[in-house]
């Protein structure tokens, strides 16, 4: 009786492994062949926001050095060039506290307009409106944050967003 248990035991461990190494799934990207480098270009700000677009630009960087699927280049070497547009930035109350006056959290939502284009090919790889990233604070508490960490929050959110639409998404 034991040595069926053993082999139960065998048969239970070596079928999943049998059948995931023949499922066939990889972790490839959905990036082109041949396309190594990138430019992210300044994005153009649309909004009285200052200066959200070179923060923007930096966390892009940051994300796409991070995730290592492409490189990062001046424009005269980019395989694909990344242009975009920030066309809101909104701060709205989120929630309210015993009285509508009293506004508990802050919503902060950042939208752009994003497209990418293939260099050697002259041609746009992908056109999205309306990327977004949002993030809320509390306006006191032991939670209290303030609107610049969330839009920062908000921004990573975004850049998180805009590398998976053009390492994924075509």
């Amino acid at each position: 009786m034991k040595h069926h248990w053993q082999k139960v035991a065998i048969f239970c461990i070596l079928i999943p492994l049998i059948l995931i190494q023949s499922c066939g799934y990889t972790i490839s990207s959905g990036i082109r062949k041949g396309i190594k480098t990138i430019y992210i270009a300044t994005f153009e700000n649309k909004t009285f926001e200052h200066a959200i677009e070179v923060r923007l630009s930096k966390i892009l960087a940051r994300e796409f050095i991070l995730d290592g699927s492409l490189s990062i280049v001046d424009s005269s070497k980019a395989d694909i060039i990344l242009n975009g547009e920030i066309v809101e930035y909104i701060m709205e109350p989120y929630t309210y506290g015993a009285s509508e006056k009293d506004v508990e959290q802050y919503r902060i939502l950042i939208r752009t307009n994003v497209s990418l284009k293939d260099v050697s090919k002259d041609e746009v790889l992908w056109e999205e409106n309306l990327i977004e990233g949002d993030a809320t604070y509390y306006t006191s508490g032991a939670m209290a944050g303030t609107e610049e960490k969330a839009a920062e929050r908000a921004l990573y959110e975004l850049s998180k967003r805009i590398i998976d639409r053009t390492i994924r998404g075509w």
